[in-house]
């Protein structure tokens, strides 16, 4: 279990408050999901990925898009899940999601393929779902395409693999919204989890440097 904490060892996100659990599936010792974060150029990438099953050979093609991830700069989400497609089609794919964060608009961009769910959700309550299109990277992704969102201050985005039930609802929990993102993270894994597969939720709170 690898649980990050509001301190990244990363000089580029330490005014950056989030957290992420990263848990193996039952009886495994290697992950088959993985994330990433960076900032480029001042705005920030978020992205998570979930091998296709689990074991080690969905944590070589979970690893393998963390690496393309951060070997390039990529321009847009869509030209980094393009790139992925590519470097993914020797291994077994992979669902995957990226969002971009542009903190003096407010705005986030945002494009997935397969089953990570992911939100923005308000501290005031309700949340929006980003859209994610089916297939799998480096397998079959028949359309990738960016969705644009607004966000305000404090807002929270959640990302999170198929380990996790989308049917959570912050709502059901007052006053969490505004609470650390360890415990968001911890609190949604908890109640949310499946227990047979590889899980890993991303909690980031939207803020301005």
């Amino acid at each position: 279990m690898v649980l990050s904490r509001v301190r990244s060892e990363q000089k580029s996100l330490a005014d950056l408050e989030f957290s992420v659990l990263s848990v193996p599936a039952p009886g495994e010792t290697e992950c088959g999901d993985a994330w990433h974060l960076r900032k480029i150029d001042g705005r920030l990438w978020a992205m998570v990925v979930d091998g296709l099953e689990h074991g080690p050979l969905a944590a070589v093609a979970a690893a393998e898009a963390v690496r393309l991830f951060c070997k390039n700069s990529p321009e847009t989400p869509v030209g980094y899940l393009e790139a992925a497609h590519l470097g993914l089609q020797s291994s077994r794919g992979a669902a995957l999601a990226v969002a971009e964060i542009d903190f003096s608009l407010h705005e986030l961009y945002y494009a997935g393929v397969g089953n990570i769910v992911s939100s923005i959700v308000a501290p005031a309550g309700g949340s929006r779902s980003l859209i994610s299109h089916n297939g799998i990277v480096g397998v079959r992704a028949r359309k990738l395409q960016q969705f644009d969102y607004k966000w305000h201050e404090s807002d929270l985005l959640v990302m999170h693999s198929d380990g996790m039930s989308g049917r959570w609802k912050l709502d059901q929990y007052p006053g969490i919204a505004l609470a650390d993102t360890g415990l968001i993270a911890a609190l949604l894994y908890r109640d949310s989890k499946r227990g047979r597969d590889d899980t890993t939720v991303l909690v980031v709170r939207l803020q301005h440097p």
